[in-house]
């Protein structure tokens, strides 16, 4: 599957997420009202709201995601760059999310003299729930048609595009030696020290690349910028079919402590 389908496989989802919080708030909890003692009401109007986010949540992972490829050992090639893509894996999840949150926004009330919700009566009171839950619903498609965050490898150096910042990052400000290899099984964030400026703890002060949000290999991202450091007569071919070639069969195939070979 590829990832623009899974961005838009998660506005159906979420609003699955949309209606079953407005089960849980008009079924669910008339049935707590009666219920006795106030810890047992408690817990099972938790547990509906639980339930109403779980289900869509675990949906779009077990179904969606899962036949997304696996992060590659690879990048796009996007005007003389190689580019690390934003993966769907949190946007996703977070606009259903957002969704969920909308229905919760509804503002009901009590039936007078009865066990049942019901949309608010007052004055003004199904225009706020349109606002409210038009603005987050606005929120939750631009979270789906953003493509962000993304990483940029050019000739010069790293961009560092984030939700809503970006920093350049040239190859001489780097140290070299790093960065230091990504660890755990899903690692968030890849480290990149630069020769100098702020310091934090007597050490350089990190920039971080967002390798948990990125449609990439974390090692091979990693192994491809310590190729650079070490080899800068490599950085004029970047961006080029040929040198992308050369780091999928190469880079991309090496331990991260195997030096990067040279041809």
């Amino acid at each position: 599957m590829s990832m623009k389908r899974a961005r838009i496989l998660a506005l159906p989802v979420g609003l699955l997420a949309f209606a079953l919080r407005l089960a849980a708030m008009f079924w669910v909890s008339p049935l707590t009202w009666q219920m006795r003692p106030a810890g047992v009401s408690l817990l099972v109007w938790v547990a509906g709201l639980a339930v109403s986010l779980a289900v869509p949540v675990g949906l779009y992972q077990l179904t969606v995601l899962r036949a997304v490829p696996r992060r590659p050992a690879s990048f796009q090639l996007d005007a003389g760059a190689f580019v690390a893509p934003a993966a769907p894996h949190d946007l996703g999840t977070a606009a259903i999310i957002v969704l969920w949150v909308a229905a919760g926004a509804v503002l009901t009330e009590r039936v007078p003299d009865g066990d049942r919700l019901r949309l608010a009566e007052f004055d003004e009171a199904a225009l706020i729930s349109i606002v409210i839950v038009g603005l987050l619903s606005v929120l939750a498609v631009a979270l789906l048609l953003v493509r962000r965050p993304w990483v940029a490898l050019t000739p010069d150096g790293i961009t560092v595009q984030r939700m809503t910042s970006r920093r350049s990052i040239g190859w001489h400000e780097l140290a070299p030696g790093g960065p230091p290899p990504p660890s755990g099984r899903r690692p968030r964030n890849l480290w990149l020290y630069r020769r100098n400026g702020p310091t934090l703890g007597g050490r350089p002060r990190p920039d971080l690349l967002p390798v948990g949000q990125l449609q990439v290999d974390p090692a091979f991202l990693a192994n491809t910028i310590r190729s650079y450091l070490e080899q800068p007569g490599r950085r004029p071919d970047i961006g080029t079919e040929a040198e992308l070639a050369r780091l999928r069969g190469r880079v991309g195939s090496q331990r991260y402590d195997e030096a990067p070979a040279t041809s």
